[in-house]
């Protein structure tokens, strides 16, 4: 499910492709539908069997959930990276194959496969992959499949004991409370690979909305050009990036549900709730901002972005991601849930449909503002337009700070009602 984001592109990339670009469409369709059959059931496979033989080793069986979820995380990559790939190299991907890099070189076989199909690239390489997929069904049938429920079974074992002495240690730790809490809270992300939905999809949302103007921007070579001046239209960009990051689905939403009935047993333990409620929220904030920030320093570099603008985007989205944490940290408080099932009970939570057209309303309108104050620093001295793009970073600070502490008092007296 997570990957469906990446999967739907890929699926209409390879209909326009065959469509549009074959020599008839009677020869690409079929020819579009092996492909995509080969190109699926071989990823599946290699995932199938690599998880298989990775699970039977003893570092497996003791990180299994950090290897969940960074399986998850590959399957998600895997389509983006893709897309990205096809938007940024769609005008010449098929003149010069030199252009290609190594890596991508078999998905770019099935452009030869849609063109010149009769060619000797295009023959061999449907073959290639034929027969890397037929290799990959026999493995999984007489490697795979008859140890399957024996694997099963004996990763199940390890994951009972690793949360028995899970909460054995909430009860008799008493040195090191931040460790304590990062320790459970950490266990706790790692019980259920839902948690690695969440925070891909928040993750990359946002590029996803603007992958085509991300091209453009790179084409025409305007980021470079972005200084101190530039700063007030910047402010609004890093705002709608943090709009976007941090929606209902972020993990803030859903950090204090997570607990389950540990919310009333954690409260009946000798050490500050108050002090441990304060701890969680800013280890859940640097788990969910972990990623949207590699991606933003990776993004910016590759655009080109000064790094004195880069480091005002960078805070302005921090700064933006806490007030917003905060808000959805006590929305979940609010609200908060102990007998649900997965992950997606807590996310459906609220209206979605409301939510999603009130992210459109703000995403549109920190957009206009975007526009509006692009011109306004135009017209202004640069001094002046350096002083607006400072002066509404400061705004955000107090903002800020004022919104931790009022959201995180009424975190602590929702949680008290209980």
């Amino acid at each position: 499910m997570p990957a469906l984001a990446g999967i739907i592109p890929i699926l209409a990339y390879f209909l326009v492709l065959y469509i549009r670009l074959a020599p008839s469409l009677w020869l690409g369709l079929p020819l579009m539908l092996l492909s995509l059959v080969l190109l699926f059931v071989s990823l599946a496979l290699v995932m199938i069997v690599a998880v298989h033989f990775l699970a039977q080793t003893a570092l497996f069986r003791k990180y299994q959930s950090i290897f969940a979820n960074v399986m998850i995380g590959i399957g998600v990559l895997i389509p983006l990276l893709f897309v990205f790939f096809v938007q940024s190299t769609s005008r010449g991907i098929g003149n010069q194959t030199k252009e290609i890099p190594l890596l991508l070189y078999p998905i770019h076989l099935f452009y030869k496969i849609a063109v010149e199909p009769f060619s000797t690239e295009a023959i061999l390489g449907l073959l290639a992959w034929i027969i890397l997929t037929v290799f990959l069904l026999y493995l999984t049938k007489k490697k795979v499949f008859p140890h399957f429920y024996d694997v099963i079974l004996l990763n199940s074992e390890e994951k009972v004991i690793k949360e028995r002495r899970s909460k054995e240690r909430i009860s008799t730790t008493k040195k090191g409370f931040f460790r304590m809490v990062l320790r459970y809270n950490l266990s706790l992300l790692g019980q259920g690979t839902g948690v690695i939905t969440v925070l891909f999809t928040s993750a990359f949302l946002p590029y996803l909305m603007m992958i085509g103007l991300i091209s453009n921007l790179r084409d025409y070579q305007i980021v470079p050009d972005i200084y101190p001046p530039y700063w007030l239209p910047l402010f609004f960009i890093g705002l709608f990036i943090a709009v976007v990051n941090n929606n209902i689905t972020s993990l803030p939403s859903i950090a204090l549900s997570l607990e389950r009935e540990n919310v009333d047993f954690l409260k009946s333990l000798p050490f500050d709730f108050a002090r441990y409620v304060k701890v969680k929220f800013w280890i859940i904030f640097a788990v969910q901002s972990f990623l949207p920030v590699l991606i933003l320093l990776g993004l910016s570099l590759y655009l080109g972005l000064p790094i004195l603008s880069m480091i005002y985007l960078l805070v302005a989205w921090i700064l933006a991601s806490v007030i917003l944490s905060c808000h959805h940290y006590f929305k979940d408080a609010k609200n908060l849930s102990t007998n649900w099932s997965n992950i997606t009970d807590l996310v459906n939570r609220s209206n979605r449909i409301i939510a999603i057209v009130l992210l459109l309303i703000y995403s549109v309108i920190l957009m206009i503002l975007v526009i509006v104050s692009l011109f306004l620093v135009q017209s202004l001295s640069p001094v002046l337009a350096i002083s607006l793009g400072v002066g509404a970073l400061i705004l955000l600070l107090g903002l800020a700070i004022f919104g931790y502490h009022y959201y995180l008092s009424r975190i602590l007296a929702e949680i008290e009602k209980r």
